[in-house]
């Protein structure tokens, strides 16, 4: 049986990168201190076939020279989209 996969983008703040670099994406859903936009549709780590959705999830305080930064990043998920909860 041939799982397959599709892509899906990831917003979070850019201070949130090194932790997600180090460890990869974890639940951090209802942890004091970790869970930064919430559980809104449960716990789960939150991924969108559309950017435009993760944009603002991936916003941040760090202003650079060129401006703020984003941390978007687009994963390939194994499965097929219906195989997820959808919001």
């Amino acid at each position: 049986m041939e799982q397959g996969s599709f892509f899906a983008f990831h917003g979070s703040p850019i201070e949130n990168w090194f932790g997600i670099l180090q460890d990869g994406l974890v639940v951090q859903s209802h942890k004091p201190g970790m869970m930064v936009n919430g559980a809104a549709h449960g716990s789960g780590i939150y991924m969108c076939m559309n950017a435009d959705v993760c944009f603002p999830y991936s916003r941040t305080l760090l202003e650079g020279q060129h401006g703020s930064y984003v941390g978007l990043v687009v994963c390939e998920v194994l499965g097929k989209p219906e195989d997820y909860s959808a919001w």
